[in-house]
């Protein structure tokens, strides 16, 4: 694949990661920072907190963390197939994706809790997702450090199959010398 394609490829995935990971999520968060819910018979606005009440951390943390998976996805789409580099650079991806999701699990941003009057407290927890997640991933590079290795011992079978390798130039189609 051409050069020029590669780096389309890098952009797109870039472009694929940086909604993903940082406008989805921190649109989300303001959203429900900002949204305000009234109960139709009172009137009264329904309270919800999230993370703590540090939503701008939480985004802060989100477009960190987003630009660095969003810059690793860039390197990971525009290296060609089957490479060392791709290989490299899809786990360290991997690897901040972990990062980035374990940052949601201390962030605070996992539980929210609304609170309605008259009625009481309800929490939503999303910790186990989380972590389920997280298994997932571990799955995930285990099978990326096996790649690395089937794509490096790959090479180096190459490499061993070109010194071999004799041009049927040099010798006749019977094996003897011209």
């Amino acid at each position: 694949m051409g050069g020029m394609k590669n780096l389309f490829r890098g952009f797109i995935g870039m472009a694929i990661y940086m909604t993903t990971t940082m406008l989805i999520p921190a649109l989300s968060f303001d959203y429900v920072d900002k949204m305000e819910i009234s109960i139709p018979p009172t009137g009264q606005i329904l309270d919800i907190e999230i993370a703590k009440g540090g939503i701008a951390v939480v985004i802060f943390w989100l477009v960190a963390l987003g630009l660095t998976i969003s810059g690793l996805a860039f390197f990971t789409w525009s290296s060609p197939k089957d490479s060392r580099r791709k290989v490299v650079f899809s786990i360290l991806l991997v690897f901040a994706n972990c990062f980035y999701l374990w940052s949601y699990k201390f962030s605070g941003a996992t539980a929210f809790g609304i609170q309605i009057p008259g009625l009481g407290r309800v929490t939503l927890d999303f910790v186990g997702m989380v972590l389920l997640y997280l298994g997932a991933y571990t799955l995930i590079i285990v099978a990326k450090i096996w790649k690395l290795i089937e794509v490096e011992f790959g090479k180096r079978k190459e490499k061993k199959e070109e010194k071999v390798f004799v041009p049927e130039s040099t010798f006749g189609k019977d094996g003897g010398a011209l």
